[in-house]
């Protein structure tokens, strides 16, 4: 830390890396931390990754979400240039961890949902961050109602294409409950089905899963 700072201003970043450092870490937790939904298709190899190989994949993916949230702070990013950058990080995980992953891939889903979640949870903490899209889990997508032949289950979801159809979905749904954003009505939706779940004391009841 540079220190030319004052003590108020050396304090006022570790208060703002504190928060950064818990919501990365929520945020990778919610992408991965799924394997207790029989439908869900789990992120890493059964057998072949042990804790040491998950947790150095759970390492750089947080910091893939840190250096690509950058380009979101006081940036209006393009629709497209997002699905890039989810595409793009997936690849470079793959390449580095692919021994560790099921069958060697990292789903679209799954980074769009750590991508996504991150920059939801840094925009709710209002930090200057704007996401281009929503969160999607599997409460979000089923409220959406997508057409037959677009994937629902967001950890199967390995088609930029089917992601395209849940964002115009979410736009659309966004503007006819006169929301600024996909992001607000999403905040909104995905509170009220955790106030539902919280009768029945489900184990998701506060996750984006």
């Amino acid at each position: 830390m540079n220190d030319t700072l004052s003590p108020t201003e050396k304090a006022t970043r570790l208060k703002r890396k504190f928060i950064e450092d818990t919501l990365l870490k929520e945020a990778v937790r919610d992408a991965t931390a799924h394997g207790f939904r029989q439908k869900s298709r789990p992120v890493f190899d059964t057998y072949a990754s042990g804790k040491a190989k998950r947790d150095a994949f759970r390492a750089d993916l947080k910091e893939e979400l840190r250096s690509l949230t950058t380009q979101y702070q006081g940036n209006d990013v393009d629709p497209e240039m997002h699905i890039q950058n989810i595409s793009r990080m997936s690849e470079r995980l793959e390449k580095n961890h692919a021994e560790t992953l099921k069958d060697g891939k990292l789903y679209f889903g799954v980074a769009a949902k750590a991508l996504n979640v991150y920059l939801k949870y840094l925009h709710c903490a209002n930090f200057d961050v704007r996401p281009p899209d929503c969160p999607f889990d599997f409460g979000i997508i089923n409220k959406l109602n997508p057409s037959e032949g677009i994937e629902r289950r967001w950890t199967f979801c390995n088609n930029p294409g089917d992601y395209r159809e849940w964002v115009r979905l979410a736009k659309d749904t966004a503007k006819q409950g006169d929301f600024e954003s996909a992001t607000d009505w999403e905040t909104v939706e995905w509170d009220t089905q955790q106030n539902k779940s919280k009768s029945t004391a489900t184990p998701t009841a506060s996750t984006h899963n």
